[in-house]
């Protein structure tokens, strides 16, 4: 029976952690087999949208991927939140008060089969995802209760431009170089200053290996 890749089970123990729903062995193999049901064994991660939600958080880059408006999210973070919004609808109320008592069987019920044919569109969801879920086997400890929180990747445009506006000032302090960064914008003439040493760090060392 197949073990989830270490991006489905991060990406599952995130989504109990935000639904306020203990990281058991349970609730974890029906979260990580239900990203399976939606994705397959090999998802990468890819549009950061684990449960194949709908809703539109209306975030720069963030892009419908098919006729039925399926997100994908610019950060793990984006998709976390649409997936936590989606969940929270009443009509999934049964689920996730099934998965928030640590219950199976309540997320098995009558009334949680029921919200999960409306999740999946079809009367046969709900049986389907029982398939899959029951093939579900080994979580690893790191991802349960005991074992340390999964923190979701996250690494967008801005977040690297800020750890290199940091970098930049701290190597300006080093060399000495802030004094002489006068006019303009300082962050900018910073980043400049840094990205011109890196080539020139490069250059030194692809001339060492001639």
């Amino acid at each position: 029976m197949p073990v989830p890749n270490s991006i489905i089970l991060t990406w599952a123990r995130n989504i109990l952690d935000a639904l306020g729903a203990p990281p058991t062995p349970a609730n974890m193999t029906i979260m990580a087999g239900w990203i399976v049901g939606e994705h397959g064994w090999n998802w990468d991660g890819t549009g950061n949208n684990p449960m194949n939600t709908t809703w539109n958080m209306q975030a720069p880059g963030e892009h419908s991927i098919n006729s039925v408006h399926v997100q994908a999210y610019p950060t793990a973070q984006v998709g976390l939140q649409a997936t936590l919004n989606t969940l929270q609808q009443p009509e999934y109320a049964p689920l996730v008060q099934a998965l928030q008592a640590g219950d199976p069987n309540a997320f098995w019920s009558s009334d949680g089969e029921k919200a999960l044919a409306t999740w999946g569109g079809s009367a046969s969801y709900p049986s389907y995802l029982k398939s899959v879920v029951d093939s579900v086997s080994g979580i690893p400890s790191q991802y349960l209760a005991a074992g340390t929180v999964a923190t979701l990747p996250s690494v967008s445009v801005q977040s690297v431009l800020n750890d290199l506006k940091a970098g930049a000032q701290s190597l300006a302090d080093v060399l000495g170089l802030k004094q002489f960064l006068t006019g303009g914008n300082s962050q900018d003439l910073l980043i400049g200053a840094a990205i011109g040493i890196l080539i020139l760090v490069l250059v030194a060392e692809g001339v060492e290996n001639v």
